[in-house]
């Protein structure tokens, strides 16, 4: 099952997300300030990232993440594996922490 489903090519919607513990708490205190945030983006069977691109934060209190695709991010249909992670001058973090998010592009009919 996915989390995110896109059309090939398509690049809106925008992927947004709460960072949630392994409970599924939201990430105690928000995204510290000063931290920066990438999505990743991969095949299951491949090591190559797809996306290794900024996120945008949209509520550091409330630790809510987005990321805007780019040309290119959902070119071709599949099952991908994502994952945000948070980077501050303590240590990386990443979310979710207890699997990775799903996200499927599917093929368009035209």
């Amino acid at each position: 099952m996915s989390d995110f489903r896109i059309k090939r090519g398509d690049l809106k919607p925008r992927l947004e997300v709460i960072l949630t513990d392994s409970l599924g708490n939201p990430l105690p205190g928000g995204i510290p300030e000063g931290a920066t945030v990438l999505f990743h983006m991969r095949l299951p069977d491949s090591a190559v990232l797809k996306v290794n691109a900024a996120a945008v934060v949209d509520d550091a209190p409330g630790a809510a993440v987005a990321y805007n695709w780019a040309v290119g991010d959902t070119d071709t249909e599949g099952d991908y594996l994502g994952e945000f992670e948070v980077t501050d001058s303590a240590s990386p973090m990443t979310f979710p922490n207890s699997r990775n998010l799903v996200i499927s592009v599917f093929a368009d009919l035209a």
